[in-house]
């Protein structure tokens, strides 16, 4: 079940991506190379990442001309920390939030 969670969340992620990076265009942030996009991904994920998520996550920013940053808190604090975020306006562009197990 838990395999099969992170198999369609990856989906979801490739499929962001594929979007955001045709939506985007030549358009540029200061933080990033010309050309390239930035976004922040906000998730709720159990444990950490295993190096296959992070080498795919890796691969789709190449091949899509994206920079990606994961923002995970730990389990114990993601519920303030999404609060937090919510009142201070600081919104990333991608919010998952975990559903139950």
């Amino acid at each position: 079940m838990r395999c099969i969670k992170r198999a369609m969340t990856v989906l979801v992620l490739m499929a962001f991506v594929a979007g955001v990076a045709s939506a985007a265009g030549t358009q540029q942030q200061a933080a990033t190379a010309p050309g390239r996009y930035a976004f922040t991904i906000f998730a709720d994920f159990p444990g950490e990442f295993d190096r296959g998520t992070r080498t795919l996550l890796d691969w789709i920013g190449e091949e899509k001309n994206v920079d990606i940053t994961l923002e995970i808190p730990p389990a114990a604090n993601y519920q303030e920390r999404l609060q937090l975020m919510l009142a201070g306006g600081d919104y990333p562009e991608v919010v998952l939030f975990g559903g139950p197990d």
